[in-house]
């Protein structure tokens, strides 16, 4: 409290024991930070007089200088809100972040069907702390109406008073209650909202790693078209049915044209795969590095979630013609949706062929992730040596970097349909 709040006492000075050095000193007053601990720590039901208006007003009065600490400035927003976090992974990832000792608002994208069909739902998350004191409670619990305009509104509302309460399964809940009041023809189930949200994650995961891409530049761009734009298909070719060669990855298009290829594997694949388009492409999955290293090349085949029947149709005609130029291979792989096409997905299918069929029965525990991930290592090494860049390293572009983005920003990017960003989180100043 300032110094124009503070209670002026009724004795005179000369009342007052002047201290001398065998005194004891007077008790300290608690800060406002010990306060709130103590009274977090005692109850609210035996926090003292609170029950009255006095001591309620009190209390208020106690709390209302207290500031939750923010990285900077720039987080203080008009209307006393700052940004917590904001992503891509949605609630699952908008959970890691919440506070059981704080009132919180978080605002969630969920995008309902696909292609001309898709609606979108905004989702106001409101956290009532368990552990949050009950006057702070019911003072920002009492801004809802206000918070969700500085959001930009939301169609569907999700309240809750531990974080763990914030769940896929509670969220599918409340859209499915949402979905059947505003339209009972829909045919909407769990199972299919699920499906939507899967959907919704896959593509924005996908496109923050194009957008990570883009933001390193085509210096850090490590696949062969960037690093060589004149590179033809025959040449990524040999060096991807080598064993050891460089390229373990290549796409084409329906008419056989190179789209990129690369060394990084599956998880560099999957950002050049268009939810519109269908692609063909060759795949080298090696185990193991040096002389214990094992190898299966798979034929490919991609077509996307949002791609057109007709264009599905004359695409997929080609598939045979594109398969005779794309060889050797030993193992067909289909992909309709990104979250079919993993690397756990891949290796059971490869450990299937060469152990299940017969084909390397003594090879089983070759087959796995570790060993994979070696195999990679070995192939991005040979990539930088033979185009000529620096090795890869294992240090993060953005590692320390402070996300400066303010809660305005974040909301426009939430309700931006071009942008990945599926969540905020914001929290009182």
């Amino acid at each position: 409290m300032g110094t124009d709040d503070a209670p002026v006492a009724d004795a005179n000075e000369a009342d007052v024991p002047i201290a001398t050095p065998a005194d004891e000193p007077p008790p300290s007053t608690p800060s406002m930070q010990e306060r709130k601990d103590a009274y977090i720590k005692k109850g609210a039901d035996d926090a003292g007089p609170t029950n009255t208006p006095a001591g309620a007003a009190e209390l208020a009065s106690d709390f209302s200088d207290f500031k939750i600490s923010s990285k900077s400035s720039k987080y203080a927003n008009a209307g006393g809100y700052r940004l917590v976090a904001h992503g891509a992974g949605g609630i699952d990832e908008m959970r890691e972040h919440l506070d059981n000792s704080l009132v919180m608002y978080g605002l969630l994208q969920a995008v309902i069907g696909s292609g001309f069909l898709a609606r979108r739902k905004y989702v106001l998350l409101h956290l009532k702390g368990e552990a949050c004191p009950a006057m702070w409670r019911m003072k920002h619990g009492a801004r809802k109406t206000e918070v969700a305009a500085l959001l930009g509104g939301a169609t569907v509302e999700f309240a809750c008073e531990r974080k763990d309460d914030a769940t896929i399964d509670a969220l599918l809940e409340e859209l499915l209650r949402h979905c059947v009041a505003d339209d009972g023809k829909a045919q909407h189930s769990l199972a299919s909202l699920r499906a939507d949200l899967q959907a919704q994650l896959e593509k924005a995961q996908n496109q923050l790693r194009r957008m990570s891409f883009q933001k390193q530049g085509s210096r850090r761009m490590r696949t062969a078209v960037a690093l060589r734009a004149d590179i033809r298909l025959q040449e990524v070719m040999r060096l991807c049915v080598a064993p050891t060669g460089p390229i373990n990855w290549i796409l084409v298009n329906p008419k056989g044209e190179l789209l990129e290829a690369g060394g990084g594997s599956i998880d560099e694949m999957r950002t050049f795969l268009q939810p519109a388009g269908v692609h063909f492409g060759m795949l080298r999955m090696a185990f193991g590095a040096g002389r214990f290293r094992r190898v299966h090349w798979l034929f490919f085949h991609w077509a996307g979630p949002d791609c057109a029947g007709v264009t599905l149709g004359r695409a997929n005609a080609q598939r045979a013609a594109i398969k005779g130029v794309l060889k050797p291979t030993s193992i067909d792989f289909f992909a309709n949706e990104l979250n079919e096409f993993t690397v756990a997905i891949v290796i059971e299918k490869v450990r299937r062929y060469a152990v299940v069929d017969g084909n390397d029965p003594e090879a089983a525990s070759a087959f796995s992730v570790e060993a994979f991930e070696a195999a990679v290592q070995e192939d991005k090494a040979a990539l930088a040596k033979e185009f000529g860049v620096e090795a890869e390293t294992d240090d993060k572009d953005n590692e320390g970097d402070v996300d400066e983005t303010t809660l305005e920003e974040a909301v426009k990017l939430v309700r931006d349909n071009d942008s990945p960003f599926n969540w905020l989180l914001a929290a009182p100043c």
